[in-house]
């Protein structure tokens, strides 16, 4: 497993037709919001709301995470090209990560199965599919 040093990061999903974002000190979460908006109108304005309750800057942030989906598209883009700029002006580290592929490993993990399949539907009418087998997605 690959592990990394952080005093604080910003965790944000913009993939849902509202923003949840998170600021974690030290490995604790100490300010949540899950905004009313979905990421194209409310991204930035969520993450500025977030530093301030928590009388910090974004430029104070060592490390961001972003969930790249499934679910809106446009909304990872905007949080991506956001958080991406920020990281690379600042020198900061960006983390990605797939909720699907997430929730699945930590369902195998927590029951100790080898086989699973794990569906989230799609907005769109399609169903978004990750299946494990033999312990591998």
């Amino acid at each position: 497993m690959n592990t990394f040093t952080c005093n604080r990061i910003l965790l944000s999903d913009p993939c849902g037709t509202r923003v949840r974002m998170a600021i974690a000190e030290r490995g604790e979460v100490v300010e949540e919001i899950l905004t009313g908006e979905p990421a194209m109108e409310s991204f930035a304005e969520s993450a500025s709301q977030i530093c301030s309750r928590c009388g910090i800057r974004i430029t104070d942030i060592e490390s961001f995470g972003i969930a790249q989906g499934p679910g809106s598209m446009l909304g990872v883009r905007i949080a991506s090209a956001y958080l991406s700029t920020i990281a690379k002006s600042f020198d900061r580290d960006i983390f990605v990560w797939d909720c699907l592929e997430t929730s699945i490993y930590a369902l195998a993990e927590k029951y100790s199965l080898l086989d699973l399949e794990c569906a989230a539907p799609s907005r769109k009418g399609f169903l978004n599919l990750a299946v494990l087998r033999g312990g591998r997605l």
